[in-house]
């Protein structure tokens, strides 16, 4: 939280635990001593053994803290319909470690995610520039709603 009223806050937070229908006592609010910026953040993290999915709004000047509190919740809700253990938003982030391990090591890695977005399909094409591995995407039923990444070294290698 920037130098705003904690009450923008408060009012993001229990709107996201209205509508997500959480429990109040997992909620914090976190107060930035010093604070360079104007604004604020809000994440929301499920927890899973083998994944944390994390979801971000960022409070801006014009956009209510309720806006803030409702992209977040729509995001949330998203990633909860997946049959993915990976959101579109994570999918690019693994694809670099499985690379360079598969780079070094000759490991294979495979992972399902949710739809795959542009910016994953563009970081697997940088990727395969650099370094000697293939990036294999594929959507994995009719209307793209799961994907599959797998990482290996590249057959020319």
């Amino acid at each position: 939280m920037s130098s705003l009223p904690v009450k923008i806050a408060q009012r993001e937070t229990e709107r996201i635990t209205r509508k997500l229908n959480w429990d109040r006592a997992e909620v914090e609010h976190i107060e930035v001593e010093n604070p360079r910026g104007p604004g604020n953040i809000v994440f929301a993290e499920l927890v899973y053994e083998n994944v944390t999915a994390v979801f971000t709004g960022f409070g801006r000047m014009g956009i209510t803290s309720e806006k803030v509190a409702d992209g977040v919740v729509c995001d949330v809700r998203k990633y909860l319909k997946l049959d993915a253990p990976v959101g579109p938003h994570l999918t690019d982030q693994l694809m670099l470690p499985m690379a360079i391990a598969a780079h070094f090591s000759g490991a294979v890695s495979q992972f399902c995610t949710g739809p795959l977005t542009q910016h994953s399909v563009t970081h697997a094409d940088i990727i395969q520039k650099f370094l000697a591995v293939d990036v294999k995407l594929e959507s994995e039923d009719p209307d793209d709603s799961r994907g599959a990444v797998t990482v290996s070294v590249s057959a020319g290698a």
